[in-house]
C-alpha cells in the first residue's frame, strides 16, 4: 500500500491562533496505510524592526545583533533608493566596532542583484544563521556600485544605542560605510527588519513519537498530528492533518463453475476508506460542538477523530447523530440517537472513536452530529463565520460549520466548527486504475473464457496507493454422456502415448488435448464415425492435460496424466 496532525487548556487557547505558531509539514499530504510519513515541526519566521528613522543614505552599513533567546536570522529588510540594486551581506561573531575598513574577519554570506526599490525591501539573500543566547554578531549590508546604488540609514546619537529588543533579538546602532570597507560614517543607524525564526525547544509530538524537530508516524488512518514547543517564554503549537488512504478489492466470477467455451463475468467492488478533516487550528473550546455532513456520493461513515484538551489525564466522548440538519434541533435530545462512546482517551492526543453502527448517506443526504465530552472536560474547536459555511469537502462529502455546545444539550455557541476528522469509506470511487492478470485488461470488469482452472487477480491503485484482489474460475471436468462414455481413455497415466478406444463408432466431431494453461498442444478432427485414436505423449511435459472430446455436439472432458 502506497500514501493529518493536531490543543490545550483553555488558558493557552489563543495561542492556536496566533501568527506566531510554528507550523507541522509533511513529507507527503496523502498517505497510504502502512507508510512511514515523516513530519517536521517548523519555527515561525518573524520580524524585528528598527525604531529608526530618517532620510540618509549611502552604500551600506554596519550594526551588532545580540542574541537574547536562541534564533536563527534568515534575512533583512531594508529601504532601498534605486531600481536593480545588488547586495552583499557580510558577518562577524563579535562586534563590527574595530573591523569597520577591512574585509578581514569577515564572511561573506551571500550577493543578490537587481532588487527593486521601496520600502522593507528583502535584500533576496536567504540566510539561515544561528544567533546564540548573549552573542554577538556583526552585520555589514552593503550595495555593490558605489556610486550608484543607496540604502537608507539615520542619523544616530551613539553606537551600540539599542534600536529594537524582544524576547529573542536587540538591534544595536552602527555606522554607515562606503563600498567596499570604505568611508565611515558615524553613528548610523540600521533602518528595516531582521528575519529570524526562534530556536524551539521541549519539543514533544502527538503519541509522544518524538522530542526531535523531526517524527516518522507509520500510518493506520487519517489522523491529526500536532506538536508543542517552547520558545519566547511559552508554549506554541503546530498542526496539520493528514490523509490516509485504504482499498479493499474484492473480485466476484460469475458463474465460477463453467463448461467448456462458456464464459464468466468478473466484477470488482473497491472500498475506499479514508478521512475529511476540518481543522486543527483551535482557538476556541466548550464540551462539544454540532455541525452537518452532506454526500456527495453514497458512502458509510464508520467514525470520527477527536482531541480532547487537558483536565485530568484522560476523557470520555460520546457521539451522537440525526438526519437532517442539527438547526433547530440544538436543545432537543429527543431528536437525536447515541451512535458511539469512548471512556479513558488520552488527553491532548489524537483519538479515533468508532461508531457503533456505521452510517450510511445516500448521495445529496446530510446528515447531523454531536460529539462531546461528559467528563466536564472540553474539546477544542474554531471560530467560524456563519453556520452552515462550508469547511471542508472532497469528492464524497461536505463538513459543513456548527455550533459549540455545553453538555449534555445546553449552552448553544454559534458559529463553531469542532476539530475532527471524519472517517468514511465509499465504494468505487472514481479515478482508479485496473490491471488484470492474466489478460491484462485494464477495466473494473472482465469477461474471461478459460479453458483450465484460473485464478485472476486485479490490482488497483489511485496512482500512490493500490490493492489486488483474486477470485478463481473453475472447468466443469470429467462432465460425461451417453455417446462419449463408450470412449476409452488409456493408459492413464501415460508415458510415450494415449489411446483412444470406441466400444462401438461414435459421432465425434472433435477432439482436443490441451495443457494446464488451456493451450492446444494436439487437436484432431475425425469428423464422423470414430473409433480409435493414438495420440503422442511422449514430447509434452511432465503434468497435468485436459483431454476434450466433441461427441453428438456435447463435450465430455477428461483429465490426463503425463509422466
Amino acid at each position: 500500500m502506497k500514501k493529518i496532525f493536531t490543543l490545550l487548556a483553555a488558558s493557552m487557547a489563543m495561542l492556536w491562533t496566533n501568527a506566531q505558531n510554528p507550523t507541522v509539514t509533511l513529507s507527503t499530504s496523502t498517505a497510504c496505510v502502512g507508510e512511514t510519513v515523516t513530519a517536521t515541526l517548523v519555527s515561525p519566521e518573524l520580524n524585528l524592526a528598527s525604531s529608526a528613522t530618517g532620510t540618509n543614505q549611502h552604500n551600506g552599513v554596519m550594526f551588532d545583533v545580540v542574541g537574547v533567546e536562541g534564533a536563527v536570522i534568515k534575512g533583512f529588510l531594508v529601504n532601498v533608493n534605486q531600481a536593480d540594486t545588488d547586495f552583499e551581506i557580510y558577518y562577524r561573531t563579535g562586534s563590527y566596532a574595530g573591523f569597520e575598513n577591512s574585509s578581514v574577519g569577515w564572511t561573506l554570506l551571500g550577493s543578490s542583484t537587481g532588487i527593486a526599490t521601496g520600502t522593507d525591501v528583502n535584500t533576496g539573500i536567504d540566510l539561515d544563521l544561528t544567533i546564540l543566547p548573549g552573542q554577538t554578531l556583526g552585520f555589514y549590508i552593503t550595495c555593490t556600485d558605489a556610486v550608484n546604488q543607496f540604502i537608507q540609514y539615520a542619523n544616530g546619537t551613539v553606537e551600540g544605542t539599542q534600536l529594537a529588543a524582544n524576547v529573542y533579538l536587540t538591534i544595536n546602532s552602527g555606522v554607515g560605510k562606503a563600498y567596499p570597507f570604505a568611508d565611515t560614517f558615524t553613528p548610523r543607524d540600521f533602518i528595516g527588519q531582521v528575519i529570524y525564526e526562534p530556536v524551539l525547544t521541549n519539543i514533544t509530538w502527538s503519541d509522544n513519537v518524538s522530542t526531535d524537530v523531526t517524527a516518522d508516524y507509520t500510518i493506520s488512518r487519517s489522523m491529526g498530528i500536532i506538536a508543542a514547543a517552547d520558545y519566547g517564554s511559552a508554549t506554541h503549537k503546530g498542526s496539520t492533518i493528514l490523509t490516509v488512504n485504504d482499498y479493499r478489492v474484492e473480485a466476484t466470477a460469475t458463474p465460477t463453475v463453467l463448461g467448456w467455451d462458456e464464459a464468466s463475468t468478473i466484477t470488482t467492488t473497491v472500498t475506499k476508506t479514508t478521512g475529511l478533516g476540518t481543522m486543527f487550528t483551535g482557538g476556541n473550546n466548550q464540551n462539544g460542538a454540532m455541525f452537518d455532513v452532506a454526500a456527495t456520493n453514497a458512502l458509510v461513515i464508520n467514525g470520527f477523530s477527536v482531541y480532547p484538551m487537558a483536565l485530568s489525564s484522560t476523557a470520555d466522548v460520546q457521539i451522537f447523530y440525526k438526519t437532517g440538519t442539527f438547526v433547530g434541533s440544538e436543545t432537543n435530545s429527543g431528536a437525536w440517537t447515541n451512535v458511539g462512546s469512548a471512556s479513558g482517551l488520552v488527553e491532548e492526543q489524537d483519538s479515533y472513536v468508532p461508531l457503533t453502527s456505521p452510517l450510511a448517506l445516500a448521495p445529496g443526504q446530510t446528515m447531523a452530529f454531536y460529539i462531546t465530552r461528559t467528563d466536564g472536560g472540553y474539546l477544542n474547536y474554531t471560530n467560524t463565520t456563519a453556520v452552515g459555511d462550508v469547511v471542508n469537502s472532497d469528492a464524497n462529502l461536505t463538513v459543513r460549520s456548527g455550533t459549540g455546545m455545553i453538555y449534555p444539550f445546553d449552552g448553544v455557541y454559534p458559529a463553531r466548527m469542532l476539530n475532527t476528522i471524519v472517517h468514511y469509506e465509499v465504494e468505487n470511487p472514481a479515478g482508479l486504475n485496473y490491471a488484470w492478470s492474466p489478460g491484462g485488461e485494464v477495466s473494473g470488469s472482465i469477461v474471461v473464457t478459460p479453458n483450465a482452472d484460473a485464478t485472476y487477480t486485479v490490482t488497483v491503485d489511485d496512482g500512490s496507493c493500490e490493492a489486488t484482489g483474486d477470485v478463481s474460475v473453475t472447468m466443469a471436468l470429467g462432465i460425461e454422456h451417453e455417446h462419449a462414455a463408450t470412449v476409452n481413455v488409456y493408459p492413464n497415466p501415460a508415458n510415450e502415448f494415449v489411446n483412444l478406444r470406441a466400444e462401438t463408432p461414435v459421432n465425434m466431431q472433435n477432439i482436443l488435448l490441451m495443457d494446464a494453461s488451456g493451450k492446444v498442444v494436439f487437436q484432431h478432427a475425425p469428423n464422423g464415425a470414430f473409433t480409435n485414436l493414438t495420440i503422442p505423449v511422449g514430447q509434452l511435459a511432465r503434468g497435468l492435460y485436459i483431454l476434450k472430446m466433441n461427441v453428438d455436439g456435447q463435450i465430455s472432458t477428461r483429465k490426463v496424466e503425463v509422466r
